[in-house]
């Protein structure tokens, strides 16, 4: 009588071992695009709470944007007092809004929102809080870049000011560094930076008026430049 076989053979398994590892690399990429494009609809919608935000701050100070002059250039640093009146007046506790979801830690937190808690180390004379998004409006500093290129784009200080629509309140953080700085000219942050075209899949931006558009990395431009192929912001 012949014995039952119990089992697989080492065939049969490597066979399944193989199909499993051929949809598995079937199916990633399509799940990295889904996650990617859910991360850019919860940015999206960031900077859109962010631009109410910014507009009852403004209703509150007579037309005022919050202030971006104590980064001394860096754009991603809110002030104590910022932080706190945003905590206290507008509730926002944790913070999570103010943190592409797909944006690294800077103060070296596991998280981006880790920043929220933490000091952010800048060398400025009050203290801050690092963000996961550039603040343009009200900043002297971009406003001094504007005028040494001639762009017509500078920022906005006032919620009453003219031509909101195409003008930028915050924006991802995209900057590119060049010599001497580094070596070559190279990325130097994008939240939405794509390792296999190794450079920005786009970018978000939230303008005056409220509205927000992302922007493809075919799309994005170099826009203002601290100094000559340096420091350089891009959206």
């Amino acid at each position: 009588m012949e014995k039952q076989r119990s089992g697989f053979t080492l065939v049969e398994l490597l066979v399944v071992i193989g199909i499993i590892a051929l949809l598995i690399s079937i199916l990633l990429p399509s799940l990295n695009q889904a996650r990617n494009a859910a991360n850019r609809t919860k940015c999206a919608s960031n900077m859109a709470q962010l631009g109410r935000v910014w507009h009852m701050y403004a209703n509150e100070y007579k037309g005022a944007f919050p202030d971006n002059g104590q980064g001394f250039g860096t754009w991603e640093l809110l002030t104590g007092w910022q932080r706190m009146e945003f905590v206290e007046r507008y509730k926002l506790r944790d913070g999570k809004i103010f943190y592409c979801p797909n944006a690294l830690g800077l103060t070296g937190g596991d998280f981006s929102d880790d920043d929220w808690n933490r000091a952010s180390g800048a060398a400025t004379t009050v203290p801050t809080t690092a963000i996961g998004y550039s603040m343009y409006a009200a900043s002297g500093n971009a406003a001094a870049w504007n005028r040494s290129i001639g762009s017509n784009l500078p920022p906005p200080f006032r919620a009453n000011e003219r031509n909101l629509v195409e003008r930028p309140l915050l924006m991802d953080i995209t900057i590119k560094y060049g010599p001497p700085y580094t070596p070559a000219v190279t990325w130097a942050y994008s939240a939405h930076f794509s390792r296999k075209l190794s450079k920005p899949d786009g970018a978000n931006t939230l303008f005056g008026d409220g509205h927000v558009q992302w922007k493809n990395g075919s799309e994005i431009k170099k826009r203002l430049v601290n100094y000559p192929n340096q420091f350089e912001r891009w959206w």
